[in-house]
């Protein structure tokens, strides 16, 4: 018996009252005849998490909302969405890490298929995307639009765009797609451009046993109209439509009205109308059996309504608008009587006393309900559907460790990172596991087949961190993250799930490695940016907690080139520093330089002649890093000596380099930081010449790779030039830092040095240094690993 796990953002009642909880459990419980069912549901009452046996083959997990999350997000949203925006509130705290997440991981890998009764779950769905276990979207709205109808709020428009773009993911990711109703199918389709083969209908249902025909044939004064709804702003308008319409104008009819619609008319008094609030399953029945007939004035909503399938079905004759009986194929007369805003009061008062014309309606309406909407043959077509899903494993799953996020990389490691496995994707399923600053799980898709997960930080990591920071004037939060990345529980289950579903196993950095460490039976690949012990007992010199430090970097850095089978280095200055530190076989060590992604530029289309203007003909120099130590040490020699010597020329520092400077630097030096694409390809395009002066650090340098492929002149140290082929005079300028202020200017001076320089310097990058040709290298790197 194939086994499934559904998630919903509220519970299944037994019985049920509501329409959502109506379909919810009817749905499954019929379902499980076929299957072994899970349902996760949230439940806010209960303090810890509990499981309900509905049956053998149904269970449901009741999830207790986080009260400090779901408080915070619902403070912050009041007054600035709309009336009702639980299902926000629900979508919003489904991003911070908490008991649903683990509830789900303990159970999704049991599980065959997974079913999202809403697109407000997704963010617990951590590997949607990723596995191949069958997604299955039984959707009872079209979210996104209802959204549109339902909130006004000051900040509406963006979060109903935020609707938008979680259930476009939820429709185009999922395997298969349910709707309701055909124009909610409709809907998804022109607004997500789903193909309308991978949608099927799943209508609202009835059990027709449980609902006799009760029209009477002796009525006494004072016929009774009855309507129900839960607490949804359609319900609302229904409410108040008939409070201050229809009681108004239909005095001799007596107005019934139940379930949590009536929230917010508590106070209302009316002679022909009862408020009722919330009832029990046997309270509905007898007033479905002792109402003359039912109303059902929706002017707004989606999806089909609950309440008219069971207005039908109990035999009770029904006057609506033709939104409140969309979805359900019926005709206005045979099946039904139809109305609008501005007649529902003459057509009600009119057909309540046409006796024999509500007989035929009502016997009409509960034959085409009973025949058509019965839950046992709208699931059994369900299952029909979902046996038909074939999801087999056609591309290896690689897993990625890494300590920090490249989604937005902008230099250094971050490119690396972000291109080489974007190429590699093309190939491979691969899923990147990291820290994120922020405090809400990130998921974000780098490409169709890359995806990046950033975990929070605990509060325990964070405030360690904070307290090794104050020690030192440089940042160790990448050791931090070492030992305290097992402390962290939900990101050592997420690692332990995806190990044992990925083919290979990569981690980028050793600080990561603690996760999988002790975990066996899976390729292992260190993907090595620097010889971080070297780089870090360096860096550290002076450190209080210096031994403790370089220790840890030491012993986790010498066990993942211990366990892997093969280590990726960026240089082969790197390869044989690590041979060398820990007495390594060469054999396993694969030299995968740093790249560009070459963009093409026209430099004849764009005038960049303004900015240019803006030097007032001064020489540029441009200079990009990130907040890493030797760019630190590089950005001091600019600031303290080579921007004094050529007090006539401009520097422009690009990147989170500028975050280390503590005090005012020289005018002629410019401080950008980061930068957008746009903004840092204008400046480029204006700088004489790029200059790259480290002395220190390990790995390579990927901004030397970008000068190149910009085609900008390069002044570089020998230490600086480490990992590339190139050649003094050939590709670029190589020399000691002591030779900066006396080979820029001629080099500037010199339009035939300049010209050959860049063209050499791209001929290379262009030949070597393509992310595409290094993945390509790595492609066949981890081929070799499983011969």
């Amino acid at each position: 018996m194939k086994k499934i796990l559904v998630l919903n953002f509220f519970p299944a009642k037994n019985p049920p009252t509501t329409g959502g909880e109506l379909r919810y459990f009817h749905f499954y419980n019929e379902l499980s005849k076929y299957y072994d069912v899970t349902l996760i549901s949230s439940s806010h009452p209960h303090p810890s998490v509990r499981v309900v046996e509905h049956s053998t083959s149904l269970r449901e997990y009741l999830v207790p909302n986080d009260k400090n999350i779901q408080g915070r997000i619902n403070k912050e949203l009041q007054g600035k969405v709309g009336i009702e925006y639980s299902a926000l509130v629900a979508t919003l705290a489904s991003n911070h890490p908490n008991k649903y997440h683990e509830v789900f991981l303990n159970l999704y890998e049991q599980s065959d298929i997974i079913i999202h009764e809403s697109p407000f779950t997704l963010g617990y769905d951590i590997f949607f995307g990723f596995d191949e276990k069958p997604r299955i979207y039984n959707s009872y709205n079209h979210e996104a639009e209802l959204a549109k109808q339902m909130w006004d709020g000051i900040e509406a428009e963006k979060y109903i765009e935020y609707f938008f773009e979680v259930e476009k993911e939820m429709v185009l990711m999922a395997d298969l797609v349910f709707t309701v109703s055909d124009e909610d199918r409709k809907s998804f389709v022109k607004s997500y451009g789903i193909n309308e083969d991978k949608i099927k209908l799943a209508p609202n249902g009835i059990i027709p046993e449980e609902l006799k025909n009760n029209l009477r044939e002796n009525h006494n004064q004072g016929p009774t109209a009855f309507f129900i709804g839960s607490k949804h702003p359609p319900n609302y308008k229904a409410v108040n439509f008939i409070i201050n319409n229809l009681a108004e104008n239909c005095r001799d009819i007596n107005f019934v009205i139940a379930g949590d619609c009536c929230n917010q008319f508590k106070g209302v008094s009316k002679r022909n109308v009862k408020l009722l609030g919330r009832i029990e399953n046997t309270k509905k029945k007898e007033l479905l059996a002792n109402a003359d007939i039912a109303i059902n004035p929706m002017f707004t909503g989606g999806g089909t309504n609950l309440k008219t399938v069971e207005f039908l079905s109990a035999g009770l004759p029904l006057i609506s608008t033709s939104k409140g009986v969309r979805g359900l194929r019926i005709t206005p007369d045979e099946h039904y009587i139809e109305a609008d805003k501005n007649n529902f009061a003459a057509i009600l008062n009119k057909a309540i006393n046409d006796r024999e014309r509500l007989k035929r309606i009502s016997l009409n309406g509960k034959k085409h309900i009973d025949q058509n909407f019965s839950w046992k043959e709208i699931v059994l077509k369900f299952k029909e559907e979902i046996d038909k899903i074939s999801k087999s494993k056609k591309r290896e799953n690689i897993l990625v460790l890494n300590d920090f996020k490249v989604s937005a990389a902008l230099s250094g490691g971050e490119v690396r990172l972000k291109q080489l496995y974007s190429e590699l994707s093309k190939n491979y399923n691969i899923i990147m596991l990291c820290f994120t600053t922020s405090k809400v799980i990130e998921k974000k898709r780098i490409t169709d087949y890359f995806i990046e997960i950033g975990i929070p930080k605990t509060d325990e990591h964070v405030q360690e961190n904070m307290k090794v920071k104050k020690l030192f004037h440089i940042s160790v939060s990448d050791i931090v993250n070492s030992y305290m990345c097992i402390k962290n529980n939900l990101l050592m289950k997420i690692s332990q799930l995806l190990y044992r579903k990925s083919d290979f196993i990569i981690t980028a950095h050793p600080y990561m490695f603690p996760l999988i460490q002790d975990m066996e039976g899976k390729p292992l690949i260190y993907e090595s940016l620097n010889v971080e012990t070297k780089l870090k007992e360096e860096m550290l010199k002076g450190h209080p907690r210096y031994n403790f430090l370089a220790g840890q970097v030491r012993n986790i850095e010498n066990t993942a080139l211990k366990k892997s089978k093969l280590v990726i280095t960026v240089s082969d200055e790197d390869k044989n520093q690590f041979i060398k530190l820990f007495q390594k076989n060469p054999q396993k060590f694969v030299t995968i330089k740093n790249g560009i992604k070459l963009k093409e530029y026209n430099y004849y289309e764009e005038d960049f002649s303004s900015i240019k203007g803006l030097f007032k003909g001064a020489p540029v120099i441009i200079f990009i890093g990130s907040n890493h130590f030797p760019n630190v040490k590089a950005l001091q020699f600019i600031e303290q000596d080579l921007a004094l010597k050529l007090k006539n020329y401009y520097f422009l520092i690009i990147g989170s380099v500028c975050n280390s400077v503590s005090k005012a630097p020289p005018q002629n030096v410019l401080l950008f930081n980061t930068l957008n694409e746009t903004f840092k390809d204008a400046l480029f395009r204006v700088a004489d010449v790029a200059i790259n002066p480290i002395i220190t650090g390990s790995g390579s340098n990927v901004k030397l790779a970008e000068y190149f492929g910009r085609k900008i002149p390069v002044v570089s140290t020998p230490f600086g030039a480490r990992g590339y082929e190139i050649t003094n005079g050939t590709h670029a300028i190589i020399c000691s830092l002591n030779e900066f202020a006396n080979k820029i200017p001629p080099l500037i001076k010199s339009s035939n040095l300049k010209l050959n320089l860049v063209n050499n310097a791209f001929d290379y990058v262009e030949q070597e240094l393509t992310w595409n040709s290094l993945a390509k290298q790595y492609q066949n790197a981890l081929k070799s690993v499983t011969k």
